[in-house]
C-alpha cells in the first residue's frame, strides 16, 4: 500500500539527506538540482515567506520516491524546491509514473494548501511532464503545460582514446581572438575546488559578475545578498565531495573571466559565468568556454550542461539541446482560462513575432 507523507519541518528534511541522495541516483533525470545538498543551500538562503512541503511516497515504510516542494505563504503557491535558480526540477525516484500519481492525488485532497501549482523547468528528454500533465488532467484538475525555454549541452559520444588529444571545432575568429589575447601576457586557466574556493575568491566572482551587467535591462543576480548568500552555501555544502569548482582564466595576474560550475557523476554543470568588460573585444566569456571543454573531456567528463537560457554563445560549444516545460494547476477558472489564451496566443505566429521583437529591444 503506497501512502504520502509530508514534510514541512526543517530537522526532518535534514534526516533525509542519506535516503535523498540514494534515490537521487537511482532517478532518470537525475541532476545537481535534484540533490540534498542542493535544496537544502536554497533553503537556507530563499526560505522567508516559504514553508517546506516535501512529499514522500512510501511503500510498507520504505522511501520510493520524494516531490520536493515548497510552499509560498503570500503567493499562497506550490513549486519546486530551488526555483527559480535550478536549470532542472522534477520528482526524485525511479518510478516517476507512480511517483507522479500519488503526488497529484495527494496535491488535490489537501487543494486547500495551494490556489496554484507551479512546477518549472522539467527537461522534455524525460517522460515527467507529460506524466504530471496526464496525472493533474486525469484528476479532473485545470492544468496547462508550458514551454519554458530551450537548454543546451555538449554531450561527448567518442571512445575514452580519442579524449587524450580532444580538441574542440571551433570557427577561425575565435581562434584568432585567443592568439590576440595571448600576446598581451601569459594566459592561465586556473582551477579553484573544495576548500580552495573561499569567500574571498566567490567575491571576484560577484564583483565581476556585478559589473558586467551594470546599466544593462537585466543587472546581477549578486545585488540581491540572498544570491550571494547561496552561492556561498552552495560551495560550503559542497566542497567535501569536489562537487563544485571556480575556474579562473587570467592575463598575467588580472582577471579575465571566471566560470563557476558544479559535478554530478560524469556530469559538469556550467551554471555562472562572468567576464572582465575591459577585454570585450576578445569575447573572453567565449575563451574561457573553449577552454573548459577541451579541458574537462580530457579530464574525463562526458557531459558539458550549458543548462537553461537561449545565449547565442551556447550553440557554438554544444551539440544537443531540449526543452525545458512548466507544468501550471489552477485553482480559479478564470487565471486557468488566462493561462491557455496567453500560451495559445504566444505559439501564434503574431505572438512568436512579438517574442522576437521582444529580445531585439532587450539587447
Amino acid at each position: 500500500m503506497y501512502k504520502v507523507r509530508k514534510i514541512s519541518e526543517y530537522e526532518d528534511f535534514l534526516g533525509l539527506k542519506e535516503q535523498w541522495n540514494l534515490l537521487v541516483q537511482k532517478t532518470e533525470s537525475k541532476s545537481i538540482f535534484l540533490i540534498h545538498e542542493w535544496a537544502d543551500s536554497w533553503w537556507q538562503s530563499f526560505q522567508e515567506g516559504c514553508k517546506l512541503y516535501i512529499l514522500l511516497v512510501e511503500f510498507t515504510d520504505e522511501l520510493v520516491g520524494i516531490a520536493p516542494l515548497v510552499q509560498n505563504l503570500r503567493e499562497h503557491s506550490i513549486s519546486f524546491l530551488g526555483s527559480p535558480n535550478a536549470d532542472y526540477g522534477g520528482v526524485i525516484g525511479p518510478d516517476k509514473s507512480l511517483i507522479c500519481k500519488e503526488v497529484t492525488g495527494f496535491l488535490l485532497d489537501n487543494s486547500t494548501d495551494w490556489d496554484k501549482i507551479s512546477l518549472d523547468e522539467i527537461p522534455e528528454r524525460i517522460s515527467e511532464s507529460n506524466l504530471l500533465y496526464s496525472a493533474f488532467k486525469n484528476k479532473g484538475m485545470r492544468v496547462v503545460k508550458v514551454p519554458t525555454g530551450n537548454c543546451f549541452a555538449f554531450q561527448f559520444n567518442e571512445q575514452n582514446e580519442a579524449r587524450k588529444s580532444f580538441r574542440f571545432k571551433q570557427k577561425s575568429k575565435l581562434q584568432n581572438l585567443l592568439n590576440n589575447l595571448k600576446k598581451q601576457g601569459e594566459l592561465t586557466l586556473t582551477e579553484l575546488s573544495g576548500d580552495q574556493i573561499t569567500n574571498n575568491s566567490l567575491e571576484l566572482l560577484f564583483e565581476q559578475h556585478m559589473e558586467r551587467w551594470k546599466n544593462t535591462p537585466t543587472p546581477s543576480k549578486f545585488l540581491n545578498k540572498n544570491d550571494k548568500g547561496f552561492y556561498v552555501s552552495l560551495t560550503r555544502n559542497l566542497a567535501d565531495q569536489k562537487r563544485v569548482k571556480l575556474y579562473l582564466l587570467k592575463i598575467d595576474d588580472e582577471l579575465v573571466s571566471l566560470k563557476f560550475v558544479f559535478i554530478l557523476n560524469d556530469t559538469v554543470y556550467m551554471y555562472t559565468p562572468s567576464y572582465n568588460i575591459a577585454y570585450s573585444k576578445y569575447s573572453p566569456g567565449k575563451l574561457i568556454n573553449r577552454m573548459l571543454v577541451e579541458k574537462l573531456i580530457r579530464d574525463g567528463y562526458s557531459r558539458l550542461d550549458f543548462g537553461k537560457g537561449d545565449e547565442s554563445y551556447k550553440k557554438s560549444f554544444t551539440n544537443e539541446s531540449g526543452m525545458n516545460y512548466s507544468i501550471k494547476v489552477f485553482k480559479s477558472y478564470p487565471r486557468y482560462l488566462y493561462a491557455r489564451t496567453y500560451q495559445a496566443l504566444k505559439q501564434s505566429a503574431l505572438g512568436k513575432h512579438l517574442i522576437i521583437l521582444k529580445k531585439k529591444l532587450m539587447k
